[in-house]
């Protein structure tokens, strides 16, 4: 199939995005650092479960989906263990069961396909289907379980999974195109400029979701309403980055290789880390996330790299016989 050069040319957008926030959570500082923290953190994985979602067929058979599930899964379990020992952890139950680093991803990619795959059975209407995943992003807010299986990030995320599957077949995106630029570049100049005055340190604890109601700060009562405050600000800075991101042929080369990319980025910045590397320097930070980036799209060519990404998938592809051309 030919590939989309704009979900790719955004796919790479966004992971570089993902390099960048943790160069700047975990190497940065200054207040301008925390401003570009707060603004990254607003989209960039809402839009990567969105575009996991567009790219999702729900009219795929049960066993395509809970292979793909399970090839998520061995995925983690296998860089899991890795992190704990990179970064002496117990392997201890608990410890396995809560994600190391961002691999919290794929346990919620593996739990969001099976969902919305479910979801037919309860209504065969997309936005019923939204309705549901707004509805169990609420109520699983109040069970107090935080990064335990990344249950919130799950719940909390599983709408933009929902979003983004439900404008598969539209022309949603490019009516987004179209929106006069100037619109979202206003708007985006006067989000960075809120979070630049108004915002001292970045409300992880609201841009992660990986937190309960009980994490949140007030009541309970107001949690919900602040969590759907937050869905409508995603939603329209999404938007706006939606229209600025180019479609180029060049910035598509990253698309197919974003699993590798988000798994390997974290070893450098561990590096650096260990080197006890801090910069309040922003261009410095974007040449480091830069430099990052393209040393994993490299490393992505490696057969290695590439079991260790996906061993059921390689070794699955190793052991099926090869298509000779007498079999042609």
């Amino acid at each position: 199939m030919q590939r989309n050069t704009y979900i790719d040319s955004a796919k790479t957008f966004l992971i570089f995005l993902v390099i960048l926030g943790h160069c700047l959570v975990r190497l940065g500082d200054g207040k301008y650092v925390n401003a570009c923290i707060t603004m990254i953190y607003t989209f960039h994985m809402p839009l990567f479960v969105f575009f996991s979602g567009l790219l999702f067929n729900t009219d795929g058979s049960w066993k395509k989906v809970l292979r793909g599930s399970l090839e998520f899964l061995v995925t983690y379990c296998l860089f899991q263990f890795l992190l704990m020992l990179l970064n002496n952890v117990p392997l201890t139950i608990g410890n396995i069961l809560l994600p190391q680093f961002a691999l919290w991803y794929l346990l919620s990619l593996a739990f969001w396909r099976v969902l919305l795959k479910s979801f037919p059975v309860i209504s065969n209407n997309r936005k019923v289907w939204l309705l549901w995943a707004v509805v169990l992003a609420i109520v699983m807010g109040y069970v107090p379980v935080g990064k335990e299986l990344s249950l919130q990030r799950t719940f909390t995320f599983f709408p933009f999974f929902v979003v983004g599957n439900m404008i598969r077949s539209t022309s949603v995106l490019g009516q987004i195109k179209r929106i006069d630029y100037r619109i979202p570049v206003m708007l985006l100049i006067l989000f960075f400029f809120i979070a630049f005055f108004f915002v001292a340190k970045p409300p992880f604890w609201l841009l992660c979701g990986r937190t309960s109601f009980y994490g949140y700060h007030g009541s309970l009562f107001y949690a919900p309403f602040v969590k759907l405050g937050w869905f409508l600000m995603v939603l329209i800075v999404s938007v706006c980055v939606l229209r600025l991101i180019p479609d180029h042929k060049y910035l598509s080369v990253c698309g197919s290789k974003t699993l590798t990319v988000y798994l390997l980025h974290y070893y450098p910045i561990w590096i650096l880390e260990k080197l006890a590397f801090r910069t309040d320097n922003l261009l410095l930070l974007l040449c480091m996330a830069s430099v990052i980036l393209v040393i994993t799209v490299l490393m992505h060519e490696l057969k290695l790299i590439r079991f260790l990404v996906n061993p059921l998938k390689v070794g699955r592809r190793f052991l099926e016989p090869s298509v000779t051309s007498e079999r042609i």
